[in-house]
């Protein structure tokens, strides 16, 4: 292992020491619900006949006061995504929605409002593409801190200029504040699902430093 990769371990570890939380994302709540999927293509990337549950996570990134824009980021693991004892975990953050803006972050100050992307690539069995989340037009509404229920956000791909494709429904229906499930796209993925290897190792090694800083490797 290089120096920096290691000096990237050791800094995620030292920080959720620190904090006795997340590195990045310290504050959160959970929640449960299910994914449903848009068609027959969709579910048969997954096990079963769906509806799949849902774990899932709302946070800020720098856990800044209320009201200031802050990055926001939306944890979820399907269960069972890949049969029994499985699960496929998708990290997404704040973002834009064109086809540059999708892979940056961006700070905000409505978690209501607005796009949630993987920011890098995920290998699908339609190609590479990035993922996407977005609250449901019309429907109802929830902030990270949890005021109202149900809350229904859209799943999609999306790739270059063309229009991003649904994959489908994400509807978290209740708080979970004692569920403990650590989040890392690199642990839980699918062999057909997951993250292109662009700063996977990187990205694999902050979220285990920041597991074994916290306690929860």
């Amino acid at each position: 292992m290089s120096t920096a990769h290691t000096g990237v371990e050791e800094i995620f570890r030292a920080v959720a020491r620190r904090r006795h939380a997340h590195a990045l994302h310290p504050q959160g709540r959970r929640y449960r619900g299910v994914l449903q999927a848009a068609g027959p293509p969709v579910a048969g990337w997954l096990a079963g006949e769906g509806p799949w549950r849902l774990q899932a996570r709302w946070s800020r990134a720098l856990g800044l006061p209320d009201g200031c824009p802050d990055g926001y980021g939306l944890a979820l693991r399907v269960i069972a995504a890949g049969g029994p004892g499985t699960g496929l975990d998708l990290l997404l953050t704040s973002s834009g929605s064109g086809a540059l803006s999708r892979h940056l972050p961006l700070l905000r100050a409505d978690s209501r409002r607005g796009v949630y992307s993987t920011l890098t690539g995920y290998r699908l069995p339609s190609g590479t593409r990035v993922l996407l989340a977005a609250p449901a037009a019309g429907g109802p509404t929830d902030t990270w801190r949890g005021r109202r229920l149900p809350l229904t956000l859209g799943l999609y791909s999306a790739g270059g200029t063309r229009p991003p494709q649904l994959l489908g429904t994400i509807r978290l229906t209740e708080p979970a504040d004692h569920d403990s499930c650590s989040f890392d796209p690199y642990r839980h993925q699918l062999s057909h699902i997951h993250p292109t290897h662009h700063l996977a190792r990187l990205r694999a090694l902050a979220y285990a430093g920041s597991r074994q800083g916290r306690g929860a490797d």
